[in-house]
């Protein structure tokens, strides 16, 4: 914030609305964060885990489903049965993202297509027809879904800060 602010005072200062410039002589300079993912042992420690709650089940499947598929916690939440289309003998995830709008359309692997399946099966023992409102991961919000990965990871006895985001770096060191 404090570089944009920096560069808006340096554009006033070029066109004369500001006399001296306090941020004039001064220097950012961000420290690199290393990402945090996880190895393919530790998803598979969590994948394989069973839990006694279905809230932490949830949770454990829709952190693992991004793991494969490289999907953020806003995608995952408002993924439906209809997203999953079979063509070319294959199962592809078609959806439009909702950060960016753009229509994405992912190949499926193993083990995402079993998790589809598990929410699927009960979707369908629910609801007699599935409806655009049938959603795959009926997920609470981000900041109650990252204590939930806090309680797995401690569970599990991974030593990493996991949250919803560790995902994403962890499709992207996978692939």
């Amino acid at each position: 914030y404090m570089k944009r602010f920096a560069s808006i005072m340096n554009f006033a200062e070029r066109m004369g609305l500001l006399k001296s410039n306090p941020f004039k002589e001064f220097r950012f300079h961000l420290e690199e964060k290393q990402p945090i993912y996880l190895t393919q042992e530790e998803i598979n420690q969590i994948y394989n885990k069973e839990f006694l709650t279905e809230r932490l089940s949830l949770v454990r499947d829709a952190f693992i489903f991004s793991c494969y598929t490289g999907l953020s916690y806003a995608d995952v939440q408002q993924l439906n049965p209809n997203d999953i289309v079979y063509r070319q003998g294959q199962y592809w995830l078609c959806i439009q993202r909702r950060k960016t709008g753009h229509f994405s359309n992912l190949p499926l692997l193993e083990i995402p297509i079993r998790i589809i399946e598990k929410y699927k099966e009960q979707i369908q023992n629910t609801d007699k027809e599935v409806n655009q409102d049938s959603l795959l991961f009926p997920l609470k919000s981000n900041q109650k879904t990252n204590e939930y990965l806090k309680e797995i990871g401690e569970i599990c006895k991974i030593d990493k800060r996991i949250s919803y985001g560790v995902s994403r770096h962890s499709f992207a060191v996978m692939v």
